[in-house]
């Protein structure tokens, strides 16, 4: 059964590029003087070893009908199939053939900025240590254990070029809470039995400020890591001490932290990310109590555009 489907014309000129995307299809055609277009041949499948296999056919297409002094044998065998490759060669073509190349630009792609709602699912870890010195005797040290939590955000993506769409910068401002508590005893100190109680509600707002960089492993498919400054808002004030019937709360006041993830985008719509927060100080007001949050967890994501 035939199939009628309209192309988007990517070049014009001796030899014409078109191309054609539905949901995960994504093919490209080649037409030279006034023959029909040819659609160029990219199939990825599943090999007895159980290994992917590729018919990278198009390669040799190309060098069958872009038969041209400038463009060798080796040089197709490199052509990776993605738009802004083929459009390079079939321009190359043209202008060996002394014919005015004409491409038109997909008006999605002109806009630079991409905005992705997101949501996380992260274990988040937080200790508080005492150094030596006076407030030893005040407080004792705590671990708060592991907590999940969701993280609600958004991320506004900005390509620093347009040409390869490798680099780019981002702001991703999210929400986020960690509950935990504990209960520590010493022996040691001079009231005997001596115990402790904490606990600690800390919501905040954080803001990663980063960079971005994508290895392309097909036209619809490609691997990112991120390397991002997190910025820091408190919505929480104080970590709840308390020893019998007195209060020994601490102040809530934390510091920036470094971030770093790893992730997979597909169809240029949908992403999944694994990320990791350093730790930071979320006591840094004072000179001997020194804390740790920490946090890893993963990202979901759906580009709007």
């Amino acid at each position: 059964m035939k199939q009628t489907v309209f192309l988007k014309q990517l070049v014009e000129g001796d030899a014409n590029l078109y191309y054609y995307h539905d949901n995960d299809i994504i093919q490209f055609f080649i037409q030279t003087k006034n023959d029909e277009p040819t659609p160029l041949i990219y199939k990825r499948y599943k090999a007895s070893n159980q290994s992917i296999g590729k018919n990278s056919l198009y390669k040799k297409q190309l060098f069958d009908l872009l038969k041209c002094d400038d463009i060798t044998l080796d040089q197709t065998k490199k052509l990776k199939y993605f738009s802004r490759e083929l459009i390079d060669i079939v321009v190359s073509y043209n202008m060996c053939k002394s014919s005015t190349s004409k491409k038109y630009e997909d008006t999605k792609k002109k806009l630079d900025f991409n905005f992705t709602p997101k949501l996380g699912y992260f274990s988040s870890t937080l200790e508080v240590d005492y150094s030596e010195g006076d407030l030893r005797l005040d407080r004792l040290s705590a671990n708060f254990g592991t907590s999940s939590s969701i993280r609600i955000a958004a991320e506004l993506e900005y390509m620093l070029s347009s040409k390869t769409n490798k680099w780019s910068i981002f702001i991703e401002p999210g929400y986020q809470s960690y509950k935990g508590s504990s209960t520590t005893f010493d022996d040691t100190a001079l009231i005997q039995n001596r115990r402790q109680d904490a606990e600690v509600d800390y919501s905040y707002i954080d803001i990663p400020v980063g960079v971005r960089y994508y290895f392309f492993l097909s036209e619809n498919s490609k691997i990112f890591l991120n390397a991002a400054y997190v910025l820091v808002f408190d919505l929480s004030d104080k970590i709840d001490y308390s020893e019998g019937s007195e209060v020994l709360d601490l102040d809530i006041k934390s510091e920036t932290n470094l971030a770093f993830g790893l992730g997979y985008q597909h169809n240029n719509k949908y992403s999944i990310e694994a990320r990791l927060n350093t730790q930071r100080d979320i006591t840094s007001d004072y000179v001997l109590i020194k804390s740790n949050f920490s946090s890893i967890g993963l990202v979901l994501g759906y580009k709007i555009f």
